[in-house]
């Protein structure tokens, strides 16, 4: 269900945009909320790979692209796919819903992705998808409307990091014969590799930075790092960032002379509030509760000098 083309919104009488990416400086995907009306979409070509997944509401909706009719009962958990290059040439939507558009670059959802030779990719595009239910799809979509509801200091590296995963996902589940190409066998980030992305992030802590970013330091494509570094340690490289920014910030706590407004400005948090939040969902208690129990913990402690 194309509405966009890289993030420009268009306003019709089918909908609007309740929330969007663009702006943020995400390399390899751009999301967007939307409410739908009833009435028909309007049509444009794509750009972008798109994948529509539904949120809430209840709809009849057709659509015909690519030569195909398709029609469906929709409800929440519903998706469709429609490939970058194909112009849907009908979108009507019976009832209102709630929908989270996922835009990814047609150059995201090719061989490289997978990690897999040209000859194994020719002649299988992503195809033109009616989707009932995908719990994977599902699930990168909630964490994706989750970070752009709630910007963090983590947001970037988090939602790139989701649109690789998800390219990758649909070249193997949703491509134009359906047949999955085969698991690829990971060598592990190597030693000095791994230590320059580590010490590239323990440098840029406080600093907004992506995963394509983190690639360049390791010398890789993003696709290919994102599973090198999880294959090094473990964790994907969000993981590792969030990590180290939750360490720093439990760290910046112990000293007392510092506010918590001026903590959350300083690992890149949008708000204090934001900053609460995200610290509370690690460690189960919000920032000043965390300080006050350190303070009991360790009376008389010099913060300032621990690090």
């Amino acid at each position: 269900m194309p509405l966009v083309s890289h993030g420009e919104a268009k306003y019709s009488s089918a909908g609007k945009v309740l929330a969007s990416s663009a702006g943020r400086n995400w390399s390899n995907i751009i999301l967007e909320k939307w409410a739908h009306e009833v009435g028909l979409l309007p049509t444009i070509v794509p750009q972008s790979t798109e994948i529509s997944i539904q949120l809430s509401g209840a709809s009849v909706v057709e659509r015909e692209g690519n030569g195909v009719y398709q029609k469906v009962a929709a409800k929440p958990g519903t998706i469709w796919l429609c490939p970058a290059g194909v112009q849907e040439d009908y979108v009507h939507v019976r009832g209102h819903v709630e929908c989270l558009h996922v835009y990814i670059p047609e150059t995201r959802t090719s061989e490289e992705a997978l990690g897999i030779s040209n000859e194994k990719m020719l002649g299988m595009p992503i195809g033109y998808h009616t989707i009932p239910d995908d719990r994977f799809i599902a699930s990168i979509g909630e964490l994706a409307l989750r970070v752009l509801e709630n910007e963090t200091s983590s947001s970037r590296i988090i939602a790139e990091s989701l649109g690789v995963t998800l390219a990758a996902y649909l070249c193997r589940e949703y491509s134009g014969n359906n047949e999955r190409s085969g698991e690829v066998n990971i060598r592990p980030l190597e030693r000095q590799r791994l230590a320059r992305v580590c010490d590239f992030i323990a440098q840029n802590i406080t600093k907004s930075f992506g995963i394509e970013d983190l690639a360049q330091v390791a010398c890789q494509s993003p696709s290919h790092f994102s599973r090198s570094f999880k294959a090094a340690l473990g964790i994907s490289p969000a993981e590792y960032v969030s990590k180290e920014r939750f360490r720093v910030a439990k760290a910046m706590l112990l000293d007392e002379n510092l506010q918590i407004g001026e903590i959350s400005r300083s690992l890149g948090f949008s708000s204090q509030a934001n900053f609460s939040r995200s610290f509370r969902s690690v460690s189960g208690m919000t920032p000043n509760q965390y300080r006050a129990k350190s303070r009991k913990l360790i009376p008389g402690a010099d913060f300032r000098n621990i690090s």
